[in-house]
Protein backbone atom coordinates (compact mmCIF):
# COMPACT_ATOMS: atom_id res chain seq x y z
CA UNK A 1 0.00 0.00 0.00
CA UNK A 2 1.61 3.57 -1.15
CA UNK A 3 1.91 5.74 1.27
CA UNK A 4 -0.23 9.07 1.21
CA UNK A 5 1.84 12.64 1.85
CA UNK A 6 -0.72 15.52 3.78
CA UNK A 7 1.45 18.76 3.52
CA UNK A 8 -0.82 20.20 6.23
CA UNK A 9 -0.28 17.53 8.61
CA UNK A 10 3.41 18.34 8.83
CA UNK A 11 4.51 17.76 12.85
CA UNK A 12 7.71 19.72 12.29
CA UNK A 13 5.29 23.69 12.10
CA UNK A 14 5.54 24.86 15.21
CA UNK A 15 2.39 26.30 16.14
CA UNK A 16 1.88 29.77 18.41
CA UNK A 17 0.55 29.52 21.55
CA UNK A 18 -3.01 30.88 22.43
CA UNK A 19 -2.76 34.70 23.31
CA UNK A 20 -5.28 34.43 26.34
CA UNK A 21 -6.26 30.96 27.92
CA UNK A 22 -10.38 32.03 26.29
CA UNK A 23 -9.27 32.41 23.21
CA UNK A 24 -11.93 30.90 20.82
CA UNK A 25 -9.80 30.07 17.96
CA UNK A 26 -6.75 27.35 17.46
CA UNK A 27 -4.24 27.61 15.54
CA UNK A 28 -4.01 24.77 12.40
CA UNK A 29 -1.11 23.31 11.14
CA UNK A 30 -2.06 25.50 7.83
CA UNK A 31 -0.70 28.38 9.47
CA UNK A 32 -4.61 29.73 9.52
CA UNK A 33 -6.46 30.23 12.59
CA UNK A 34 -9.25 27.96 13.05
CA UNK A 35 -12.75 26.89 14.87
CA UNK A 36 -15.07 24.10 14.39
CA UNK A 37 -18.43 24.71 14.79
CA UNK A 38 -21.57 22.16 13.91
CA UNK A 39 -18.61 19.43 13.05
CA UNK A 40 -17.07 22.02 10.29
CA UNK A 41 -13.82 23.30 10.05
CA UNK A 42 -13.79 27.41 9.15
CA UNK A 43 -10.75 29.32 9.02
CA UNK A 44 -10.80 33.24 10.37
CA UNK A 45 -7.19 34.57 9.13
CA UNK A 46 -3.60 33.97 9.77
CA UNK A 47 -1.52 33.55 12.33
CA UNK A 48 0.10 36.72 12.11
CA UNK A 49 -2.92 39.06 12.52
CA UNK A 50 -5.00 37.20 15.26
CA UNK A 51 -6.70 40.63 15.70
CA UNK A 52 -8.09 40.52 12.25
CA UNK A 53 -9.04 36.29 12.34
CA UNK A 54 -10.53 37.15 15.90
CA UNK A 55 -12.67 40.23 14.13
CA UNK A 56 -13.99 38.01 11.38
CA UNK A 57 -14.51 35.36 13.85
CA UNK A 58 -16.93 37.87 15.90
CA UNK A 59 -18.56 38.88 12.97
CA UNK A 60 -19.49 35.30 11.70
CA UNK A 61 -19.83 33.54 15.09
CA UNK A 62 -23.97 34.07 15.00
CA UNK A 63 -24.57 32.60 11.72
CA UNK A 64 -22.36 29.99 12.26
CA UNK A 65 -23.37 28.76 15.45
CA UNK A 66 -26.85 28.81 13.62
CA UNK A 67 -26.01 26.27 10.72
CA UNK A 68 -25.95 28.97 8.08
CA UNK A 69 -23.82 30.56 5.73
CA UNK A 70 -22.32 33.97 6.78
CA UNK A 71 -23.01 36.75 3.79
CA UNK A 72 -19.98 37.25 1.62
CA UNK A 73 -18.27 40.72 2.23
CA UNK A 74 -18.22 41.33 -1.21
CA UNK A 75 -22.03 40.60 -1.46
CA UNK A 76 -24.29 44.39 -2.64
Amino acid sequence: MPMRLNAMSDSNVEKPAKPTFDFPLFAHPAKRCAKKTRRKLHYFGLWDDLDVALALYKKQKDWLHAGQTPPSAHAT
